[in-house]
């Protein structure tokens, strides 16, 4: 993917409840410097090229809310936050590899700070 904007909308969807989150919240979060009509079309030209990429069944509109869809969606930082207290040896498997959470989009919040909002 070009943009890190769209990466970031794609991890915070993966981390949102139920992968779903209203428009406007999407389109203020990570486009917060620019006016409301310009942040609109820079989200619709996020989810239009994540559908390009992803397929256009896995991210859904209804009404104001986008929706990615959970079909074979792995997301190993929620597994590790369901393991932790049970199996820790796992969830230290599951901390191997490249990691998101350190990314920077100018203009956005953290992915650090998106991640710890997931569940607001």
């Amino acid at each position: 993917m070009l943009w890190h904007k769209h990466f970031a909308l794609l991890i915070y969807l993966a981390l949102s409840p139920n992968r779903t989150r209203a428009r406007t919240h999407l389109y203020s979060l990570l486009w917060p410097d620019k006016p409301e009509d310009q942040a609109r079309q820079s989200l619709n030209t996020a989810v239009s090229r994540l559908r390009l990429d992803l397929g256009a069944d896995r991210l859904t509109s209804a009404g104001n809310a986008l929706t990615l869809a959970d079909r074979a969606l792995h997301v190993d930082a929620i597994q590790f936050e369901a393991v932790i207290e049970t199996d820790p040896g796992a969830a230290l498997q599951l901390m191997s590899g490249d990691s998101a959470t350190g990314s920077k989009c100018d203009g956005a919040p953290s992915l650090r700070t998106l991640s710890e909002s997931r569940r607001t």
